[in-house]
Parts: C-alpha cells; structure tokens; sequence
C-alpha cells in the first residue's frame, strides 16, 4: 500500500499552475469542471485511484469509519515496525506486531460482519481475501 500526501494548502499557495500540462494540478484546481476531472482520471492511474477511494471513503459513515481504523492501524503498525529496527528488536518485535495488527484487521472484520456487511465489503475495507473473511463469519 502506497500513502501520498498533497498539501493543498501549500499548493494553493503556489504562484505558477501547470493546469494546462499538469493532470494533478488540473485534479486539484477546484475550478475545474466535472468533465475535466473525468478526463484526468481516465488519463491517469493515481487519480483514478485516488477519485475512486475518494468516492468510496465519502459512500457513508460506516464506510469512512471502517477506512480511518484501518488506515490508523496501518500507520501504527509501520511506526512500531519502524521503532522496532531503531532499537533492535526487530525479529522476535516485528512478528509480535505483525501477528497483532493481523488479529486487530480481523477483528474489525469481524465486527463489521456482526453488523451485517457484505463480505465483498470487508474484503474492500480490510484488504483481507476471502477465505479468510469466510472463515471469521463462520467463527461467528
């Protein structure tokens, strides 16, 4: 998984755009027409991700919650990684936290089955396959 982060703000500061040669800065000019934002996306791949996630975090707030908690575990589990290597407990650490923030995924799985989500859903939300989502809804 691969996180960018765009300052908006820094680049609306920005004095010089590059809207006519630039996909992402015709992408993030709020000026632009809905069919010009279609267009960038089909021309691009990480817009076209980054409109489709976009899309699907703002579908409803069950959805944003279950993408914020896995995006927080996620990023809390590459910065105990990281602290992991730092101090050199890396081996026995890295497998501990791994093992852990697997168990954490399957638990908001797990959850949001209880709650009555699709299985194709949790699989969106989780990034966990199949089998592994059945298995938990057959755990109960």
């Amino acid at each position: 998984m691969e996180i960018h982060f765009i300052n908006v703000v820094k680049w609306r500061r920005q004095a010089e755009k590059d809207l006519a040669g630039n996909p992402l800065h015709r992408w993030l000019d709020p000026e632009s027409p809905p069919e010009l934002v279609e267009e960038v996306a089909s021309m691009d791949g990480a817009i076209a991700f980054a409109e489709d996630r976009q899309a699907f975090v703002l579908s409803d707030s069950e959805a944003r919650e279950l993408y914020w908690r896995r995006q927080v575990a996620e990023m809390d589990r590459r910065a105990e990684m990281a602290f992991a290597i730092e101090t050199g407990h890396a081996e026995g650490h890295a497998e501990g936290l791994a093992e852990g923030w697997l168990e954490g995924v399957e638990e908001v799985a797990k959850n949001a089955l209880a709650a009555g989500s699709s299985v194709e859903f949790v699989h969106k939300i989780t990034g966990l396959d199949m089998e592994t989502i059945a298995g938990l809804s057959a755990d109960g």
